[in-house]
């Protein structure tokens, strides 16, 4: 991501460098992960390929 969108290491927000982290460990152990941040892990699916889908709905 650095090298085809330009993305500052020292400007991005740690809570995306996090979002990364998580998706890659994810793809390692073939887990889902799950999250309501779609936006950004759309965002890093371009870059490598992992599961992910959207936390089930508040029923409470």
């Amino acid at each position: 991501m650095v090298k085809n969108e330009g993305i500052i290491l020292r400007t991005t927000p740690r809570s995306f460098i996090f979002d990364i982290l998580l998706a890659y460990s994810c793809r390692e152990l073939g887990a889902v992960l799950i999250s309501g941040n779609e936006r950004d892990l759309q965002r890093i699916r371009q870059v490598f390929t992992f599961d992910f889908a959207p936390p089930y709905p508040d029923l409470g």
